[in-house]
């Protein structure tokens, strides 16, 4: 598993961890499960990381301002780069109740980490 650019990936996912208080520890045990999984080199694969337990965004009435984060779900996304070797290329943050197939992500599988850190490796 490669992820482009290690060091940056990790410190922008913590700081925007942070500005909702949630320490990266929160998400580690998903991230190692994501980075130690034998992922298929011919799919993209769309990793619902984790859930929290509250809104992270924020709400003006009934519209969310886009400024920050809005979402209670954070995903990753994982991509073959050119050899075939699968590749982390970004997280974002999504609102729970938008659609998460997989044809929404533009990847070809939904995946739970949960579901990863059960069984330390997928089968495809």
């Amino acid at each position: 598993m490669i992820i482009e650019q290690a060091r940056h990936f990790k410190q922008r996912l913590t700081e925007r961890l942070e500005q909702f208080g949630i320490p990266y520890s929160d998400v580690a045990a998903e991230m190692q499960a994501v980075l130690t999984t034998d992922w298929d080199k011919n799919t993209s694969y769309a990793v619902r990381l984790k859930e929290f337990d509250q809104f992270y965004g924020q709400r003006d009435g009934d519209e969310y301002e886009r400024k920050a984060s809005n979402g209670e779900v954070l995903w990753v996304i994982i991509r073959p780069d050119p050899t075939g070797v699968p590749s982390l290329v970004t997280f974002f943050f999504r609102r729970i109740d938008q659609p998460s197939e997989a044809r929404r992500f533009t990847v070809d599988k939904i995946v739970r980490a949960k579901n990863l850190m059960k069984q330390k490796s997928l089968s495809v």
